[in-house]
């Protein structure tokens, strides 16, 4: 089944709950899916392209939401779910060339789940901002143009949440510009993730920004501060030894410092530009 001009829009108000939508073909429309305070809705084996604003945008308090096994190509946003959404599943999707971003959590998207999914193509592949207490896990993001995956919050309050306690681990990122990014967010968990080919640095940081490295193994992973920002905090937890070095500063006493993280967490602040890099 095709859907043409028309958007398929559900609002909870009603009685959108219940509901499951497979095996179609969304194309050419504002929003291709657009829920508002709807629940138990399955979203499952379809094709979203060439729409003009998101294929899946989950809004203002939809929730225990499933979207499974889509392929989202060609949008500017393959899926957003913003305002109050909670419990989301984001699974198993072919994502890839979608102009600005991937997959979005935004503004309090909270208790939600993106895991085995494939992105490609995309501005930056995964991005949460606003939205605290989620796991993004197990997902191969390529081609990511700014970074692979976002974590950030705005530049001025107020803020509908905040991007912290979120869980990022096992996750590839390849042939990226940056890897991971943290801009004004804080004590968000990036655990065991993968970098091949990153052209500028593994881990990012601005805003004043905090991150917790656990259960990693490094390998010439650049943790740089970009812009002006003066109290980004690193802290490395629980991956074993490893080697710190200043690669600005010839002269740094500190380089060639090797830490058992498995006994005293490392802890930096990076600042105004600087940047530490990283062995095991």
């Amino acid at each position: 089944m095709t859907f043409g001009e028309p958007d398929a829009s559900y609002s909870g108000e009603g009685s959108s709950h219940d509901m499951m939508i497979r095996g179609s073909k969304f194309h050419d429309m504002w929003f291709a899916f657009y829920s508002r305070g709807a629940y138990n809705i399955v979203v499952d084996g379809n094709e979203y392209y060439n729409n003009i604003k998101y294929a899946l945008d989950p809004h203002s308090g939809t929730r225990e939401m499933t979207i499974t096994n889509n392929w989202l190509h060609h949008n500017p946003i393959g899926a957003i779910c913003s305002d109050r959404c909670s419990n989301i599943l984001i699974e198993g999707n072919r994502v890839e060339h979608n102009t600005d971003h991937g997959i979005y959590f935004s503004r309090n998207m909270y208790d939600s789940i993106v895991r085995n999914n494939h992105v490609y193509n995309t501005t930056s592949g995964i991005t949460v901002s606003e939205s605290p207490n989620n796991q993004i896990y197990n997902n191969t993001i390529e081609g990511a143009t700014s970074q692979g995956i976002r974590l950030f919050n705005p530049p001025e309050p107020p803020y509908d949440g905040l991007t912290e306690n979120n869980l990022v681990y096992n996750n590839i990122i390849a042939s990226s510009e940056d890897g991971i990014s943290a801009t004004r967010s804080h004590d968000n968990t990036l655990e065991s993730n993968r970098f091949s080919n990153i052209q500028s640095s593994e881990y990012q940081l601005s805003g004043d920004a905090s991150i917790v490295i656990r259960g990693q193994r490094f390998d010439n992973a650049l943790i740089a501060e970009t812009g002006s920002s003066t109290n980004n905090l690193v802290k490395i937890v629980d991956s074993g030894i490893i080697e710190v070095n200043d690669p600005a500063d010839d002269d740094d006493d500190e380089d060639g410092t090797y830490l058992n993280t498995d006994d005293t967490p490392y802890r930096k602040i990076i600042s105004d530009g600087d940047s530490i890099l990283i062995n095991s």
